[in-house]
């Protein structure tokens, strides 16, 4: 079982891997930061999905490293016979676009399937020669699919809901729910405390408010036909979005006129989109790595990135928008600041941006080089999210529980601080938790998103 799970990130709760006797008795904690796990048919020990800074390991047993990638892994399990593991790889940390993979113990490693849109829930079926799970091409709900240890594809089960495959006995009955995913964005005025709905899909992530704090920069995650995202802005007085591309949004320029996205498919290239009236671009990492997130610098000329190869510890780059160039910023081990897959801005003046280990230390990095300065006054579990109006002060949220949360305002040369604003929703049905919230360098308004999941769950019979 999993003790305390964070679910900042919808798809991938991370939480203290715990261990229960069936009859009662002390729980025994194991492991930190995993995402999920199975027994060895023998009993013997536990394959984890393990969180380890900026990336996820398969580690059985325990420590020892089977596979690991960049976005996160899922749905771990054992064959029958406890000498390969199934599993769900997923590219992007926080998507749940995944492929089917098998794995021996040994390290070998065999993708089944191509990249499914959607993909969540996954077991063998009795007679251990194929692989059930639930995956979505395209807009499509989530069915009921199997492949055998060949790569050869069937539809078991479809439905106009979205399904779950949770597992199968062994006499076949499948134990399956139905998902609805809920996200309400709550706009808030800091100085009145009023508070408004400013929810417009059922599903959707709002990835940046614009410094004036006139328009969203937000996702609708309803992909097409190439599982692209629709790329949408909408102003805060409540209108229609609008859209203006595909991808999945990072970061609006300081002037609003230009929108950053990531280019889901191929993690290789950004998208350069007008919130108005402009020409798309597009930009390439340097060779070889993958970005992560991107923020704009004040000019507008320049941009902010994270990229990484595989299995490498990400570093930050200034990369031109006219020329593509780019030149590294950051030693591997340092990155620029992100959550939610958004960076958290370069300072106003240009001259400094936020970054962290991966374990919960932050330092204040000059851009056009120097030491790194380590931000005092933070706690564990404190997140930077927002420079202060000048580059003397940051917003920091610190969370007493997974559906309340405190905004202070931090000053960066004496490490005074003190409490800018607090939310909790009032509404606490079937919410899972809220991400981490989004506020204007003024301090005058922020953006928290609440997430919600309503499930049933159901027993399926005579499915062959």
């Amino acid at each position: 079982m999993l003790l305390n799970p964070d679910f900042l990130i919808k798809w991938s709760p991370v939480g203290r891997l715990a261990r229960v006797p069936l009859g009662g008795g002390s729980t025994r904690e194991l492991l930190d930061n995993v995402i999920d796990a199975d027994w060895a048919p023998d009993g013997s020990a536990l394959a984890v999905s393990h969180k380890v800074k900026n990336h996820c390991q398969l580690e059985f047993p325990s420590g020892k490293s089977l596979f690991q990638n960049d976005g996160y892994i899922s749905d771990l399990r054992f064959a029958h016979a406890g000498d390969k593991i199934a599993f769900v790889d997923h590219s992007t940390y926080g998507d749940d676009r995944g492929v089917v993979e098998l794995v021996d113990l040994q390290g070998n490693r065999k993708a089944l399937t191509q990249e499914f849109s959607s993909i969540q829930g996954l077991a063998w079926a009795p007679d251990g020669r194929e692989i059930w799970f639930t995956a979505a091409e395209g807009s499509e709900p989530r069915s009921l699919r199997a492949v055998n240890l060949n790569g050869k594809q069937r539809i078991l089960l479809s439905s106009p809901i979205v399904l779950h495959f949770q597992d199968i006995s062994k006499d076949g009955e499948v134990l399956i729910n139905s998902d609805t995913q809920r996200d309400q964005q709550v706009f808030a005025d800091t100085q009145s405390g009023q508070v408004r709905d400013s929810s417009f899909f059922p599903f959707e992530n709002l990835a940046a408010i614009s410094r004036d704090s006139r328009m969203f920069l937000l996702n609708a995650y309803v992909t097409g036909p190439n599982s692209d995202y629709n790329l949408y802005t909408q102003a805060t007085d409540g209108s229609s979005p609008a859209l203006i591309g595909q991808g999945a949004g990072l970061a609006l320029s300081f002037d609003g006129k230009w929108a950053l996205a990531l280019d889901p498919i191929h993690l290789d290239h950004l998208r350069i989109i007008p919130t108005g009236v402009g020409e798309s671009s597009s930009l390439s990492a340097p060779p070889g790595l993958n970005y992560s997130i991107g923020t704009w610098m004040p000019d507008g000329k320049q941009i902010l990135v994270v990229a990484s190869g595989a299995g490498h510890t990400p570093v930050t780059y200034l990369q031109d928008i006219a020329s593509g160039a780019a030149h590294q910023i950051t030693h591997e081990g340092h990155y620029a600041v992100f959550f939610n897959d958004v960076a958290v801005s370069v300072s106003p003046d240009g001259q400094y941006f936020l970054t962290t280990d991966g374990a919960n230390h932050y330092w204040i990095q000059p851009i056009g080089g120097g030491e790194p300065r380590e931000i005092k006054g933070l706690v564990e579990g404190d997140f930077p999210l927002e420079w202060h109006n000048d580059s003397q002060n940051i917003f920091f949220e610190r969370r007493g529980s997974l559906d309340a949360m405190d905004i202070y305002d931090l000053n960066l040369t004496n490490g005074q601080q003190k409490l800018w604003t607090h939310f909790s929703p009032t509404d606490k049905t079937a919410l899972v938790t809220m991400r981490h919230a989004l506020i204007t360098p003024d301090g005058a308004h922020s953006l928290y998103a609440v997430h919600r999941i309503y499930s049933t769950l159901f027993i399926a019979k005579n499915i062959r």
